[in-house]
């Protein structure tokens, strides 16, 4: 912790680093980028003894009606050049995320980062780096893709997996605890998979990039349904979930301290949020768009089955949201599962000739901790698999 005779030289350097290295990034303010000029200007003569806004600046200020008295306040001049909301995510910044420049690069992540590329999701290239999950600490090492890699020593065989967060292994730090790993038992995985990466995503990227897998290869799609349900509409779009574009996705491996400003900015902003979706609100827009929701679906498993490779695996996830929390207690909405056990069972599997389906057993104790930290993800550990038919007929 910072004591009081420390604090001000700390928020002095903070914000000297702060300042330097916002003047890098060009046009962050969406309505005044044109104003960063003066307001570095005016912020290094109160801060650095250096007042000196020339007159040029100022009748720019004038024509534009807004008029700056030499008597008017800081707080007055930061408003103007700096605006509210972005003087707002500054100070949290500055309070929450910089405790520890020093230390910066030497922290762990508090979310896989990840970045869109326009066509699909995906974490940062040939990278180690850990994430905080409460207090676990997950590793992660990344390939020439941003698949993530999980090794078993014994084997070399890498089975493909494809998909979002929940394909990821959010709480996963080896083989053993990852969920496929109970059906390949022996072999290592390449997990091409980040949030937000949803169906059609990853469609993009086997189109772009399917001609380096052989045909032969086993293909696995994870198919996360608190999500992915709702990702099947063509209207659905990664750039609004999704902070860093590829160039941004780079530079934070240098720095975390772009990772942290997006990060809180686009908390701010309702772009990125920690708080767990609304449940009740989950489940009335699955109930509401039931029909067009299973000929999404529908549609989707269509296109899976024409894909060229021989062997393609569907694992179906639960959604998190069938689950009710009632103070400190979980319950099963039976109507929410009702319709989501008719959207499952009323696949016709002889249809599909290339595609095998599974899917998650509801055996979940909810008397026991069952989600991950983030409160949105099944503990990979507690995810059990059968085929559609024995699912169907339980």
């Amino acid at each position: 912790m910072l004591e009081g005779e420390n604090l001000y030289s700390y928020f002095f350097s903070a914000t000297k680093s702060f300042l330097i290295w916002l003047k890098i990034l060009k046009c962050l303010y969406s309505s005044n980028a044109c104003f960063m000029k003066p307001f570095f200007k005016f912020i290094f003569s109160h801060f650095f003894d250096a007042y000196n806004i020339s007159k040029a600046e100022e009748n720019s200020a004038n024509e534009n009606s807004l008029i700056i008295y030499a008597s008017s306040s800081l707080f007055k001049k930061f408003l103007f050049f700096f605006g509210i909301k972005n003087i707002l995510i500054y100070l949290i910044f500055i309070f929450f995320f910089s405790t520890n420049l020093i230390a910066d690069n030497r922290s762990c992540y508090k979310i896989p980062p990840f970045g869109f590329n326009g066509f699909y999701v995906h974490l940062p290239i040939n990278y180690s780096f850990c994430v905080r999950n409460g207090k676990e600490i997950i590793n992660y090492t990344t390939g020439s893709f941003g698949e993530r890699i999980l090794l078993n020593n014994t084997k070399n065989k890498n089975i493909l997996v494809f998909g979002d967060s929940h394909a990821l292994g959010l709480d996963v730090n080896s083989v053993d605890q990852y969920f496929l790993g109970k059906i390949f038992k022996d072999d290592s995985f390449k997990l091409f998979a980040a949030p937000n990466n949803g169906p059609y995503q990853v469609l993009e990227f086997l189109e772009i990039h399917g001609e380096k897998i052989k045909v032969n290869s086993e293909i696995n799609f994870i198919f996360n349904g608190s999500a992915d349900l709702f990702r099947l509409d063509l209207k659905w779009d990664p750039k609004k979930f999704v902070l860093f574009n590829d160039y941004e996705l780079e530079d934070i491996k240098d720095s975390k301290i772009i990772y942290n400003y997006k990060l809180i900015k686009g908390f701010l902003t309702n772009k990125f949020t920690y708080k767990r979706p609304d449940t009740e609100r989950m489940q009335s827009l699955f109930i509401k768009n039931f029909k067009n929701i299973n000929k999404n679906f529908s549609t989707y498993l269509v296109q899976l089955d024409k894909l060229k490779f021989q062997k393609k695996n569907l694992y179906i996830i639960l959604p998190f949201w069938i689950f009710e929390k009632e103070k400190n207690n979980f319950k099963k909405n039976n109507l929410v599962y009702k319709n989501f056990f008719k959207l499952v069972c009323d696949i016709d599997a002889a249809k599909y000739k290339t595609l095998n389906i599974l899917v998650q057993i509801d055996d979940i104790d909810i008397s026991k901790s069952f989600l991950t930290y983030d409160k949105r993800h099944f503990k990979s550990k507690i995810i059990n698999l059968t085929s559609l038919n024995s699912f169907c007929n339980f």
